[in-house]
């Protein structure tokens, strides 16, 4: 079954959002590998809790609390991108004016205004 340009729409929005908390978690990663090193092989004087705060933590959280938001909210960015349309199908976006029983695309039964 082929994907509707508003299921892809979505879908790609929260790849990139999944990409976003990924990197996230790659910078609070990459923040306690330098700690340890830094404990290991360093001084005391270079390890500090406000820099590791706003060096690591500050910018890891914010990037996994905005892909998290995004991936919560993308059913909205999709509606606003492809609003449902009235006389085209809802599943694929092809024109239902010859045939509003059925989609003859995707074979799908479009739904009366009334019951959205």
């Amino acid at each position: 079954m082929r994907m509707s340009p508003r299921n892809l729409i979505g879908v790609l929005i929260r790849m990139t959002a999944v990409l976003i908390c990924l990197y996230g978690l790659y910078l609070l990663i990459a923040g306690i590998y330098d700690v340890m090193i830094i404990m290991f092989f360093g001084s005391a004087r270079q390890l500090s809790l406000i820099n590791f705060t706003l060096r690591t933590l500050l910018p890891a959280g914010a990037y996994v609390a905005g892909a998290l938001f995004i991936i919560r909210h993308a059913e909205r960015v999709v509606q606003f991108a492809y609003p449902h349309r009235r006389g085209y199908c809802d599943q694929c976006g092809y024109d239902l004016r010859a045939s509003p029983e059925r989609c003859p695309e995707c074979g799908a039964v479009p739904i009366p205004k009334a019951d959205r």
